[in-house]
């Protein structure tokens, strides 16, 4: 596709791969999913990353023309693989990942022109892009740039990551998704460790000037702050048999997004995030094929149950 000036609604900016799973190869990557998600929930998102120029890299291309995705701004690096994880399951049966460094997104460019990563609506990352000193050179360009609202999903994966890199993050931060595990460890890291979730929260908030906070907590429910608002809003989890745990946050926040979009009420966009983070968790693997109708069923079969 050619690189035509157009109104983005929602750019998901970061590593789009193959996830290596015991019984075959999987697309991957956490702005992708989100992306994949948004789509399905009829908004407009499009992918900006960085693929090798290999057979994985058009096998890729392939599965987001296939689906309907944009793939305007995926580059090609001619010397960087097309990237590949590897995941396991632990003695727990969590989720655990090997995600070989460096690959093709680690080289991620500012596309050209640069105006195309600034009329857009929601710029969406994680920290996973930031890894590599020249993709995080293009990322606080792209965030110094934008004048969209900046959504962080903070989805650590040891060792790519550092106290100093996810604090640099969340001063571009405007709305912050992130879970317990990630909250504890940046509030040990602020000093505010022996404190209430709340207080937590509230910290964060206030440290870093941003302005929405959304916390998922697991079979808990999640959270959202707003700190201009002074508002807090929880969501129950809804009863699932879990099949994979694969993307199930990836598919909150693009619900959640979507609301936003649509403006939705906080409540009922809690509600719709909990509703397809639990029908992904339901199926294999963090992109599974649905419908609205699909949803609808899944929701009104757990209110019954």
């Amino acid at each position: 596709m050619t690189h035509e000036k157009q109104h983005t609604k929602v750019l998901c900016m970061g590593e789009l791969l193959w996830d290596m799973i015991p019984t075959g190869k999987m697309v991957g990557g956490a702005p992708f999913n989100v992306a994949y998600h948004l789509n399905k929930l009829g908004v407009s998102a499009r992918v900006l990353t960085r693929i090798g120029n290999d057979m994985d890299g058009v096998e890729l291309v392939d599965f987001l023309t296939q689906h309907k995705i944009d793939s305007s701004l995926v580059q090609v690096d001619k010397e960087q693989p097309t990237s590949k994880v590897e995941v396991y399951y632990d003695d727990t049966h969590s989720v655990k990942y090997d995600i070989v460094y460096p690959t093709a997104w680690d080289y991620l460019e500012l596309p050209k022109p640069a105006e195309l990563v600034e009329d857009v609506d929601y710029l969406v990352f994680g920290s996973l892009i930031f890894r590599h000193a020249v993709a995080r050179d293009t990322m606080v360009q792209i965030l110094e740039r934008s004048k969209g609202t900046r959504i962080f999903d903070v989805n650590l994966r040891a060792p790519h990551f550092s106290k100093e890199g996810i604090f640099q993050i969340l001063g571009y931060t405007d709305i912050l998704k992130l879970n317990e595990d990630e909250l504890a460890l940046i509030s040990d890291w602020l000093g505010q460790g022996s404190r209430s979730v709340s207080d937590q929260t509230d910290h964060l908030l206030e440290a870093f000037g941003i302005n929405e906070l959304v916390l998922t907590l697991g079979a808990k429910g999640a959270m959202h702050k707003s700190r201009e608002a002074g508002e807090t809003y929880f969501c129950q989890a809804q009863k699932v048999e879990v099949v994979d745990t694969i993307g199930s946050g990836d598919s909150f926040l693009a619900a959640f997004i979507a609301s936003k979009v649509q403006d939705r009420p906080m409540r009922e966009a809690l509600h719709f995030a909990s509703v397809l983070a639990a029908f992904v968790t339901s199926q294999k693997g963090g992109c599974p094929i649905y419908t609205q109708t699909d949803l609808n069923y899944f929701e009104w079969h757990n209110a019954v149950l």
